[in-house]
């Protein structure tokens, strides 16, 4: 866990990729108070402030791939003296295809503060902003997996008009797909929605939506929040490929041989675990990886107790298993012969 000990820090904005709609408040918040607002083009972010009404801004360095190696420690340095830094791409989320991944793992090598805003992504697209409010606010039917989840998330946003409530959960996603796309094809709007991140992403939807492509109906996908491109970005990881795996079997022995199976990979592996088993699975990773592999791993992604620790194998073993094991987990494991 970072120790945010000067008071400076480093936010990882997402910005949107084509609706501005889909910026969150709290990203406009960290834009308009950066010390420092580190972006590919000074002028694309320029027009975006503009648009956003964002009047009070911080210093623009230009931060791009062929300058980022050198500004990476410099901007560290920003950071340790007590100021803040928004880092931007030009759309989309930072580091993620996109200039940030060195700055990202120097500041975990030098443990100053990081968090990173859940938003737009090319990859992943999920629930957000105000233009995920006004869905939910208008759809027919909502299928969620626990009704009364996102009942109360409705409350909390203040959303009282609501559609019919569908539990639609792993057990039943392939009996209700069918019958879904019939009231789609009727006339009817339908938001899908998990109890938490990206639907159809380790989270049922994904016989729903191969259902509408099949029946070629209209679909669309809101950027919002989604775990594994928050840890991955968080991470200091290599960002420009990676596998993402879900869960992994809850035995040992398949565990110890899926990491037997792709240790030497060239790229990052992303998995989630259960707080039942996070330590056995590190152990596992130990075991079979090396006391010296580099990991990260990342708990409760943009809650009040997000954490993430990142370093050798056996070094963030020994940190897991002093603190607390509650929560939602991401391992992300870097390629064989990466440092920090």
């Amino acid at each position: 866990m970072t120790e945010n000990v000067s008071g400076g820090s480093l936010s990882i904005v997402s910005v949107p990729i084509g609706n501005l709609g889909d910026i969150s408040e709290r990203a406009k918040m960290i834009l308009s108070t950066a010390n420092i607002i580190a972006c590919e083009d000074t002028r694309v972010i320029g027009k975006l402030l503009d648009k956003l009404k964002i009047e009070k801004r911080g210093t623009f360095i230009s931060y791009r791939e062929e300058n980022e190696k050198m500004l990476a420690e410099q901007l560290v340095s920003e950071i340790q003296s007590g100021k803040t830094i928004a880092l931007v791409s030009d759309a989309g989320t930072p580091a993620i295809s996109d200039p940030g991944f060195r700055l990202i793992s120097a500041c975990r090598k030098a443990n100053v503060a990081i968090t990173a805003l859940p938003g737009a992504c090319a990859i992943i697209n999920a629930l957000a902003s105000e233009r995920a409010k006004m869905i939910l606010s208008t759809a027919n039917i909502i299928a969620c997996e626990d009704t009364r989840v996102i009942g109360k998330l409705l409350d909390k946003l203040k959303i009282e008009k609501r559609g019919t409530f569908i539990s639609y959960r792993e057990e039943n996603e392939k009996m209700l797909a069918e019958q879904l796309v019939s009231e789609i094809q009727s006339g009817k709007t339908i938001a899908l929605v998990s109890d938490a991140g990206t639907p159809a992403i380790s989270d049922p939807g994904f016989r729903l939506i191969s259902a509408c492509r099949k029946a070629n109906v209209a679909i669309t996908a809101l950027p919002g929040a989604c775990a594994i491109i928050n840890a991955l970005a968080l991470s200091g990881l290599p960002t420009d490929s990676f596998l993402y795996q879900g869960f992994l079997p809850p035995k040992t022995s398949a565990r110890r041989k899926f990491f037997e199976t792709h240790s030497d990979l060239p790229y990052t592996i992303i998995i989630y675990e259960s707080c039942h088993r996070i330590e056995k699975c590190i152990g596992d990773i130990v075991s079979t990886l090396g006391n010296d592999r580099i990991i990260s791993v990342c708990r409760e992604m943009t809650k009040l107790h997000e954490t993430v620790f990142t370093g050798t194998a056996k070094s963030v073993l020994e940190q897991i298993s002093k603190t607390s094991k509650k929560g939602e987990f991401v391992i992300l494991i870097a390629k064989q012969k990466f440092t920090l």
